[in-house]
């Protein structure tokens, strides 16, 4: 960059030049000298992370020829005298650091001699010897900040290690140091003399000029450039790692070196001087668009140093000149290269231009949003060196730089190019914490094809460029996606079902609680109810809507609106009355099945249909099966999901979608007669599709869970040993909650029955498998398999056996199911690298027809297939990408819908919804994780209105789970600079959710709730009046406070009690009710221990125990009493009592001691107290 930086300062300005010229004055004081700006920082480093190697340069040279070492160790003496920087060491002198110049002393030059040793001992060593040399840290306050060593490895070979700190060095001195030693060298072997010019400064003239100058306007100056140039949110970069940022960043590394040919070097300059740029500029914006492609990122920012030696003198110095300078693109719209490059090229000149300003002074002024775990303002470097002399012929010997793997890594990825003579060297150093070597390799390459591209076609939106290779491209379009495989096309659910019957038609299909159903009587009951709705006009493609409780007659509704050719569409009892009504409206049902308890909300124009009150008229209908002339591609459902506009929408899904699904799952988890289904998923959601009908295409039976078990874990459990339950799905939270009852109680119910678990609805930790494993691997070889699938491509598209032989350490989405396509594409719809993330796109015939009545809807989601003419892609909004076994792993959502429990909700729904009301102005709703896996969903209102009433509100209007936990009035919408909602400032808010109006518990019992639910929720004080689900509680988290609460009071507590008795007092009053009225039921009574045994604390007492460890010798909680006594006292007689009720009550002769970390009462034996008196009887009134 040396010929662009002359270039440059010849177009500066007088005033510019003559600063830049401004003499330096050699300095008189060499025992208290200031520090540089970069050397402060290194020195702030090396405080802040001491014995580290983060900061060495260490360089090797390979020397083959005549060397005399004698002569090397002069030439490296007379370096040293000459260079006040290799004699520097650095204090603290009041607390400020300084630098010291060191009286030059020769030194000796180790010499090793390995040219003995076997070539393979040989080799190992000389590795073992790089690395500890590379990793050795250096002292700064006592020196010396250089090292050299010399290896022989044969009678004319050597290996020449020089490590120098980076606070006294950079990559421009290593040149000076080589050349200037091999000059004197030259001169001690008896060649030319070395004719070096003296040095009229040295680098602490640099650093105290430096501080002298950088301030006033000239500072300013510099820095408002800075401050505009990196002004608003300054975002990190989001490569593709392989593992979790730390929370403390590492500097573990490693390089991968590739060389790009000398034809596509070609084409780089050449496209550079068509610019009139230089080839720094190119490959720069080449960086800059790669990055943004292989992140989907639109501003990038990228460090590069520079080489800072543009003040005369400083050239020939050996020091720590190089500055760092950021380069930041807006990468936003869809500019070609060649646009891309014109708009580098400014931003470098002005880069150029502002220079001088230290770019530790730019972080101090721009403040950065500072972490433990990244570095400040950019995360990659590029480096382009074109002052590389790599090799050096004499005419008896020669020397060249060796490329030494550094186990070390400044930032997340470096990239470091020269010239060479095959073309262009590239070395990608990465951190080996974030990055696997493959991952690294594989970058590389696509870096390749996105050089040519850009060659090829620089007035080719960046957009459209191609990354991978044909051969990679291929891999993911087409050998990844061959699912391809024959299913029944052509067939109905409920044909397979009928199909079924015929084969056994006496198996049991249904159990429930107080009674079965036969295949034969299922289908005779569901065949009647089919003839009753066929008469009042169902058929193909007509919509029945059914709203059930789940119990036989919701089976044999499923299956009779199936038979007389319509599509159901489930109502959840549950739900309020107005999005039940908004259901009826937008699908146009005309005929609802339901039950007559359950029908007071129907709309007047509905038909509606009670299996209970009917049951006489329709039992009268054939028993035969009806034909309806429905076919594969007719509608077997509409299931209604959250919609972002503020209603749900209607996903509609055919029968031959149905029947690929899970014939799939018969052929890949198959099912046997002997089998059983537990089916406790809400039919309104998709998860409900297979538990409701994969066994009666098999002979297995369906175990119908009552009502609300599905929340209970130990209904749960109860019904997996009583019914032989084989299979059966959990949402990854709810199986946490069930894991937690399994591990609470150690129950002893046989439960061995259970063969296959799938999950779905969110991701699945590696903690939530590893307990998975404890409790039903290691026992019962229970098989454990992820699932994942939108509504709107039949349930479920990928699988995921999770390895429970193994310990896990990341638990992917899987690969595809039969007959399904997986894209991941980037936001211009082109595939992405394996490793990189993008959005899950999805074919197949397993797609919706779309949603119903929303055709713009429809035609966004539903897109025209661009691989494949003719057919269709979905866009799920789901960010993912592959990994290297070709799984595919689910990072998260790229708009504002999320899942809650497995319930799939989108934000804007809810929003909307509180827009609605009269008294909101403003609000925003949000996702709230306080503790992994317990995601809460959080309400932030701008109006006039309370927290209460728009909570109310809502509840009539969306289901229970859409719901706020949380709801926080505000005066206003923190905003970004940009005037956006400042989501991550709304997050950081105070939580004002605890109650104003604290009533503290006041019996035992209440105090117990109270600590179990603070130690759910995570929260403190808790009013006896707070409801649990107004307080962040919901129907997991009141699992776990009843399973504590049943195993503190030793009692049967169902889990629909808190749902009746949501506060704290009310619950206490309940629990004293029952251990009143059921001797079973009953709180154990309280039994004496004995008093040799350590006694834990009440829990009242533990937080007086934290409370005086955090605040010792405070008197806030004594209890200090006075009585005034009148009359006749017999001072003794009183002593006597007071010593009688400290020996009947041991509490007032307890002491707290801590013992392994954990208080423990402890009783004192008793001693007479005296009672002490004092006489104030002379003392007047006043006094």
């Amino acid at each position: 960059m040396r010929s662009d930086l002359l270039a440059k300062l010849s177009s500066l300005s007088p005033e510019k030049r003559a600063w830049l010229q401004k003499q330096m004055q050699k300095k008189e004081n060499k025992e208290a000298l200031p520090l540089s700006y970069a050397q402060q920082r290194l020195w702030f480093m090396d405080r802040f992370n001491p014995n580290s190697s983060l900061y060495n340069i260490p360089t090797v040279w390979h020397l083959t020829g005549n060397w005399i070492p004698e002569a090397l160790e002069k030439g490296f003496n007379r370096l040293i005298e000459r260079h006040e920087s290799l004699r520097t060491v650095f204090k603290e002198i009041g607390e400020q650091p300084v630098q010291q110049i060191v009286e030059f002393l020769p030194r000796a030059l180790p010499v090793r001699d390995y040219s003995q040793l076997p070539l393979e001992v040989k080799e190992k060593e000389v590795d073992s010897l790089i690395a500890r040399e590379a990793q050795e840290p250096f002292d700064l306050m006592n020196g010396p900040l250089i090292r050299n060593q010399l290896v022989q490895l044969e009678k004319d070979e050597w290996l020449l290690l020089c490590t120098m700190h980076h606070i006294i060095s950079d990559a421009w001195s290593i040149g000076i140091f080589m050349n200037e030693c091999l000059a004197f060298y030259e001169e001690e072997t008896g060649g030319n003399p070395a004719k070096l010019s003296s040095l009229s400064i040295q680098y602490a003239d640099f650093a105290k000029w430096q501080k002298e100058c950088l301030q006033g306007d000239v500072l300013n100056r510099q820095l408002t450039y800075w401050q505009e140039e990196l002004s608003g949110e300054l975002p990190i970069l989001q490569l593709p790692v392989d593992r979790p940022r730390p929370v403390k960043q590492t500097y573990f590394g490693a390089a991968h070196h590739v060389i790009f040919p000398y034809k596509l070097l070609s084409q780089l300059k050449d496209i550079s001087r068509q610019e009139g740029s230089t080839l720094f500029m190119t490959l720069m914006a080449a960086y800059q668009s790669f990055l943004a492609r292989y992140t989907g990122q639109k501003d990038i920012l990228v460090g590069s140093p520079i080489a800072n030696r543009n003040h005369k003198g400083v050239e020939g110095l050996i020091g720590f000149f190089v500055n760092t300078l950021v380069y930041r693109s807006d990468l936003s719209g869809t500019p070609t290269f060649r646009e891309i490059l014109n708009q580098t090229k400014k931003k470098a000149l002005k880069a150029y231009e502002y220079q001088d300003i230290p770019f530790e002074k730019v972080v101090e002024a721009v403040q950065p949003e500072r972490s433990m775990s990244h570095s400040p303002i950019f995360q990659t470097m590029f480096t382009l060196q074109n002052i590389k002399q790599e090799r050096l012929d004499l005419p008896d010997r020669s020397i060249e730089m060796v490329e030494s793997n550094m186990s070390i890594a400044k930032f997340d990825l470096s990239l470091t190019a020269y010239e060479v003579e095959e073309g262009l060297f590239v070395s990608f150093e990465y951190n080996t914490d974030l990055f696997d070597s493959s991952t690294i390799a594989r970058m590389a390459g696509h870096f390749e094809n996105w050089l040519n591209e850009i060659t090829y076609h620089p007035d080719e939106s960046y957009t459209k460029l191609l990354m991978l290779s044909d051969t990679e491209q291929k891999q993911l379009l087409e050998e990844w996606n061959d699912t391809d495989v024959v299913y029944g096309h052509d067939c109905m659910i409920h044909e397979l079902f009928e199909q079924q019957v015929a084969r056994t038609p006496d198996a049991v299909a249904v159990v429930y609680e107080g009674g079965k159903l036969t295949y034969q009587e299922l289908n005779e009951k569901s065949n009647q109810l089919a003839h009753f709705l066929q008469k009042r006009g169902i058929g193909p493609e007509s919509l029945v809507g059914i709203c059930i409780e789940r119990s036989p007659d919701m089976i044999i509704g499923l299956f009779g609106i199936l038979k007389a050719g319509g599509a159901y569409v489930p109502l959840d009892p549950s739900y309020p009355e107005n999005r039940l009504r908004y259901i009826l409206e937008n699908s146009q049902i005309q005929v609802l099945l339901t039950k007559e308890a359950l029908q007071d909300w129907l709309p007047k124009d509905i038909q509606a249909i009670c299996l209970d009150r009917d049951q006489v008229m329709i039992s009268k209908e054939s028993n035969l099966a009806p034909v309806s002339g429905v076919t594969a591609n007719n509608l077997a459902y509409i299931i209604y999901t959250s919609g972002s506009t503020g209603n749900p929408k209607g996903v509609m899904i055919e029968h031959h979608s149905v029947i690929n699904r899970l014939q799939w799952m018969q052929k890949k988890y198959p099912l046997s007669e002997e089998d059983t289904i537990l089916q406790k998923t809400p039919f309104s959601f998709d998860v409900s599709v297979w538990e409701l009908f994969w066994w009666s295409f098999v002979g297995a039976r369906v175990c119908l869970l009552p009502p609300g078990g599905e929340k209970d874990p130990a209904v749960i459990e109860e019904y997996i040993e009583r019914y032989r339950v084989s299979t059966m799905h959990f949402v990854p939270s709810m199986l946490s909650t069930f894991l937690d009852y399994m591990e609470l109680y150690n129950s002893k119910r046989d439960v061995s029955s259970l063969i296959q678990v799938f999950t779905s609805g969110e991701a699945l930790n590696t903690e939530q498998v590893r307990r998975f494993k404890g409790i039903f691997y290691n026992a019962q070889q229970t098989k454990l398999i992820n699932l994942y699938g939108p509504t709107e491509a039949t349930v479920d598209v990928t699988y995921y056996d999770c390895d429970l032989e193994k310990e896990p350490m990341l638990i992917p989405i899987g690969r595809p199911i039969d007959n399904t396509e997986l894209y991941v594409l980037d936001q211009y719809q082109q595939v992405v690298p394996i490793g990189v993330a993008g959005e899950l796109y999805l074919g197949g015939v397993g797609l919706a027809r779309g949603y119903f009545n929303r055709p713009d809807l429809t035609t966004e989601r539903f897109i025209p297939h661009p691989f494949k003419d003719g057919e269709r892609l979905y866009r799920t909004g789901d960010l993912v990408r592959y990994i290297n076994d070709r799984n595919l792993e689910y990072i998260g959502r790229i708009d504002n819908q999320v899942k809650i429990r497995g319930f799939r909700i989108e934000l804007g729904e809810i929003e909307a919804a509180l827009h609605d009301h009269s008294s909101v102005k403003e609000a925003v709703v949000l996702v709230k994780e306080d503790r992994p896996g317990d995601k809460q969903l959080v309400a932030y209102v701008v109006g006039e209105g309370d927290t209460g009433e728009w909570r109310e509100y809502l509840k009539k209007q969306l289901p229970h789970y859409m719901v706020p936990a949380y709801f926080f009035q505000i005066e206003g919408m923190p905003l970004t600079p940009n005037g956006k909602v400042n989501r991550k400032a709304l997050l950081e808010l105070e939580e004002q959710f605890i109650s104003e109006d604290i009533t503290s518990s006041r019996t035992p019992v209440e105090e117990l709730i109270v600590s179990v639910w603070s130690q759910v929720l995570g929260i403190k004080n808790i009013s006896v009046q707070d409801s649990f689900f107004e307080i962040g509680g919901h129907s997991l988290l009141a699992t776990q406070v009843v399973s504590r609460l049943q195993g503190i009071f030793q009692i049967e507590l169902p889990v629909r009690e808190l749902f009746e008795y949501t506060t704290v007092e009310s619950l206490a009053k309940r629990l004293e009710q029952l251990r009143k009225g059921d001797k079973k039921r009953e709180i154990p009574p309280l039994i004496p221990m004995k008093r040799g045994e350590a006694i834990p604390l009440s829990y009242a007492q533990q937080r007086l125990w934290f409370i005086d460890q955090f605040t010792p010798n405070s008197a806030l909680y004594n209890m200090p009493m006075v009585c005034r006594l009148t009359g006749n006292w017999l001072l003794e007689a009183l002593e006597t009592g007071w010593n009688q009720l400290i020996e009947r009550h041991e509490s007032l002769r307890t002491v707290f001691q801590e013992v392994n970390g954990q208080p423990v009462q402890q009783i004192e034996p008793y001693a007479f107290q005296s009672i002490p008196k004092t006489d104030l009887t002379m003392l007047a009134s006043e006094d």
